[in-house]
């Protein structure tokens, strides 16, 4: 479980990282566009693209220009008729997990499923929520990459050919840049961590504590439970004067929680269910197992007892369950007291 707390810490700090800019990758100096089944490659090492070449896709493989430096990379950019462009919205606190999301969605708004195409994101400029999807197909885009390979260059990334040429493209559909981007900034979070480790040992119990905290915790709403049940079946036993009312609801805190929980049973969508809750003070956290992650953020927060819904962890797909695990964070609503 620490090992666990400590990835999803790591992963956390470098999306961090990748927001801020970091790690920047020098965009290769040609590029091999593909349109309406022909190619044309340009020199990008000036401000405006310069034509090289260009000719019917089937001849790709046989290029001369891409055989003028052994192995130098290329950027690729895909036609934009074969791909999937699509505006995802994410939910609240959501983009720290914008790729197992996105992932997600792959085969509800693409012709083809995760492992079927080959996918890139990006933020909306100007909408902190929001991120467009690009997708193509696997076997499309591996057989444009077989033929730029097999013409003596090496390609570096691929985008679509709607985005300007003239500008590096948002999306890697090869995820090759990203994924150097991403080691670069799990190294440097990795690093981040440790110092801070070394200077406090209160995080070195990591996931115990908040195991243990959730236990405490299940245990106190059981007690409370208990205990409101057994002060309302004595309140129903005896004569209520006009001072009882008042006891009871000063005695009974956990009440809302009996309301809370049926809320919770009434609000999660269907193929959804929670392996553990645990509250502290006005604080509750869900751990469960879902087909539709995403869409509780949304659900929960329709329910009239909880406020600040957000996600506590990366959601995670469990192939065993062949649901998505989720950990979500929210505030209890609390009733005003006369």
């Amino acid at each position: 479980m620490i090992a666990a707390f400590w990835t999803s810490m790591v992963d956390w700090g470098a999306e961090r990282l990748l927001d801020l800019g970091m790690g920047k990758v020098r965009r290769p100096r040609m590029a091999v566009v593909t349109e309406a089944g022909r190619y044309a490659i340009f020199d990008l090492r000036r401000a405006r693209p310069r034509p090289l070449a260009e000719g019917p896709v089937e001849d790709l493989a046989k290029e001369r220009a891409l055989r003028s430096g052994a192995r130098r990379p290329v950027e690729v950019r895909l036609d934009g008729k074969q791909a999937v462009e699509r505006v995802i919205q994410l939910p609240r606190s959501g983009r720290a997990y914008a790729g197992s999301i996105v992932r997600h969605q792959i085969d509800r708004v693409t012709p083809w499923t995760a492992d079927s195409s080959a996918y890139d994101h990006n933020p909306v400029a100007g909408a902190h929520d929001q991120v467009r999807l690009v997708a193509v197909g696997r076997t499309y885009l591996s057989s444009i990459v077989e033929a730029v390979e097999a013409a003596g260059a090496k390609v570096a990334l691929a985008g679509i050919s709607t985005d300007p040429i003239a500008a590096p493209s948002q999306v890697d559909l090869l995820q090759r840049r990203q994924a150097g981007r991403r080691k670069k900034a799990r190294r440097i979070a990795a690093a981040g961590f440790a110092s801070l480790l070394a200077m406090g040992a209160a995080s070195v119990a990591g996931t115990s504590w908040l195991h243990w905290q959730a236990v405490q915790a299940s245990e106190r709403v059981a007690a409370n439970l208990e205990m409101a049940r057994q002060d309302l079946q004595a309140a129903r036993a005896r004569s209520l004067d006009e001072a009882t009312p008042h006891l009871i609801a000063s005695k009974v805190a956990s009440k809302p929680m009996v309301i809370l929980l049926d809320e919770l049973s009434a609000g999660l969508p269907d193929e959804t269910y929670l392996v553990a809750v645990s509250v502290e003070g006005n604080k509750v956290r869900m751990v469960g197992y879902s087909r539709n992650a995403p869409d509780l953020i949304q659900a929960l927060e329709a329910t009239a007892f909880l406020k600040g819904v957000a996600f506590a962890s990366s959601v995670a797909h469990d192939a065993t369950a062949r649901r998505d695990r989720f950990e979500i964070a929210a505030e209890i609503e609390q009733e005003e007291r006369p």
